[in-house]
């Protein structure tokens, strides 16, 4: 009987559960929706587009349209190489022939040219930067027109002065030898004045040296000018110099005297 009772309010449940169902579907407009069958809302699956393959070149026609492209193209024409010119003088003014001359730029080709018995040159470069500068066993560069430049128009004019070796003592007094004194070759700074030019003459690392622990010394190779001096210093005493002498091998003797 009891089991018979609780069967009857289930199906009640179930009616009543239905009954709602379908009132809310006239009420609210919700649809039931059968699987299995076409409820309008599928559609065909697109199919894809007929393949119609690109005609293919007939041989030699990729050429012909590169060269077509190049056509339309502006032409670039090939860097113009430009010749330097110059003249290597002595400080009298006199030509100076066999000296080697080359471009000095960090990444740039050197070039490389010597000049001829009228002290002219040339170097054939592709872009006009950097410096000039000499190589020779007798002579060294002391100034003159060295910087390259595009706008330079005139030709470059390059000085060097005779390559000496200078020896010497540094000593007091009493004569006797003082060691490590700063020695210095001094060049006069008006030695370029008759070129137009009115900076002193170029310093070489040679120009500096010491004097050892019997005052000796030894500068060189140096560049000789007219009314050149070494000078000599020393912490605590006075400084001393001497002229360089016509005979550049002449030894020079340096005093230094106490403060």
């Amino acid at each position: 009987m009891f089991r018979r009772l609780i069967a009857l309010l289930l199906l009640a449940a179930c009616a009543t559960y239905f009954a709602f169902v379908r009132e809310d579907e006239a009420s609210d407009g919700l649809t039931w929706v059968e699987l299995g069958r076409d409820n309008g809302n599928n559609l065909p699956p697109l199919e894809p587009p007929p393949y119609e393959p690109e005609p293919s070149l007939e041989p030699g026609a990729g050429a012909a349209l590169v060269q077509e492209a190049l056509e339309g193209l502006p032409v670039v024409e090939a860097a113009q190489r430009k010749a330097l010119r110059g003249k290597v003088v002595d400080l009298a003014g006199a030509p100076v022939a066999g000296i080697a001359v080359e471009r000095r730029h960090a990444y740039l080709d050197a070039g490389h040219a010597r000049s001829g018995a009228d002290g002219r040159f040339e170097i054939v470069l592709n872009e006009l930067h950097g410096e000039l500068v000499t190589r020779s066993d007798d002579w060294l560069l002391v100034g003159g027109e060295r910087f390259l430049s595009d706008f330079h128009e005139a030709d470059f004019l390059l000085v060097v002065a005779p390559a000496v070796t200078l020896s010497g003592r540094v000593v007091d007094p009493a004569g006797q030898p003082i060691p490590d004194a700063a020695v210095t070759l001094v060049q006069p700074g008006d030695a370029l004045v008759r070129f137009g030019i009115v900076a002193p003459p170029l310093e070489h690392d040679s120009q500096r040296g010491w004097s050892d622990r019997d005052g000796l010394f030894k500068l060189g190779p140096v560049p000789r000018i007219a009314g050149a001096r070494v000078e000599a210093t020393l912490t605590g005493a006075e400084p001393g110099s001497a002229e360089v002498p016509a005979d550049a091998t002449a030894p020079l003797t340096i005093v230094l005297s106490d403060r």
